[in-house]
């Protein structure tokens, strides 16, 4: 039987030490507490949205924030326990409908060159390549390729 995760927007900050524990396990350079609470202080523009495991324990966040006729996603992390159960998809399956409820013509993210685990999640969302940041990453230092889908959703289909 498929596990199916629950997917919910943050609005407060009572999940944020968890998305800061999830941050600093997955990351080599991650967001601060304070960063986090910044992208609760903007609700038109930023999205926060978590993944809820068996426990009621989050496993998995997702920050997104509407730039013009763009969803960015700034951060995407499943904890390592949770990784390759799906919840990658269940956040992003989240944001394509956001970005389709928003009306956004595209959603766009950046991933480490090296990261073909998360490469083949993307392309499996039909994100394609549309450029490349250049020693973007630190620790190690590395370009990020920059990915775009275009929502159906914007061109009225």
């Amino acid at each position: 039987m498929a596990e199916t995760w629950k997917v919910i927007r943050i609005t407060d900050e009572s999940n944020i030490a968890r998305l800061v524990e999830i941050n600093t396990e997955v990351f080599t350079h991650p967001w601060t507490q304070d960063m986090f609470l910044d992208e609760l202080s903007q609700p038109q523009r930023s999205y926060l949205l978590a993944v809820f495991g068996p426990s009621r324990m989050i496993v998995g966040y997702c920050s997104v924030w509407r730039v013009a006729d763009t969803l960015q996603v700034n951060s995407i992390a499943v904890t390592e326990g949770y990784q390759g159960r799906g919840i990658g998809s269940a956040l992003l399956d989240e944001v394509v409908t956001l970005g389709q409820q928003l009306r956004v013509g595209s959603v766009s993210l950046e991933v480490r060159s090296s990261n073909e685990t998360a490469r083949g999640l993307y392309r499996r969302y039909r994100f394609e390549e549309t450029g490349r940041r250049s020693a973007y990453y630190r620790q190690p230092t590395e370009d990020a390729v920059i990915l775009t889908r275009c929502l159906e959703s914007h061109r009225g289909v």
